[in-house]
């Protein structure tokens, strides 16, 4: 029966090309994102060439049925629907300077006293990134591309098939 839905899908020939396009486009335009964060974040570690240590001073916990945050006291074990985002302290030339990291964590890996590698931009430290915030987010982009890239392909290929 999906073989039979399949081929009336694709007996006139007009639906794959379109759905092949979209899968195409889709993917070009992950993959030329992920390009430009790549770039950003390449020009954000260039300006922010002097570090210090920061500590997390405070843990926010976001569900994804919530969208207003949640303080977490210390170092709570939550399973599932969670992601979190330190509130990191750190000192320049004895300024203190408050920064949310951007980024979440699914696992919570932050607890309040932890300590990490701040770089910061000389001219303008709230300009920062914690040393330990890595690129995964950067790569799912490309390899999310680089799949529908495949998706195309492959449908591309059922349609010349059937």
């Amino acid at each position: 029966m999906t073989i039979n839905v399949l081929q009336d899908l694709f007996a006139d020939g007009g639906l794959p090309f379109t759905l092949v396009d979209l899968l195409l486009f889709a993917g070009i335009a992950l993959i030329a994102i992920g390009v430009i964060k790549v770039m950003l974040h390449i020009a954000k570690k260039i300006r922010c060439s002097a570090q210090t240590t920061g500590t997390i001073i405070d843990v926010e916990s976001f569900s994804q049925h919530e969208y207003r945050p949640r303080p977490v006291k210390g170092y709570r074990d939550i399973q599932g629907t969670e992601t979190y985002t330190p509130m990191f302290e750190f000192f320049v030339d004895g300024q203190p300077y408050k920064v949310k990291w951007r980024g979440y964590a699914n696992q919570n890996r932050f607890r309040i006293g932890m300590q990490d590698t701040i770089m910061y931009n000389p001219r303008n430290p709230k300009d920062c990134f914690a040393k330990s915030s890595g690129w995964a987010s950067l790569h799912a982009y490309f390899v999310l591309g680089v799949v529908l890239l495949i998706a195309a392909r492959l449908l591309q290929m059922i349609a010349v098939q059937l």
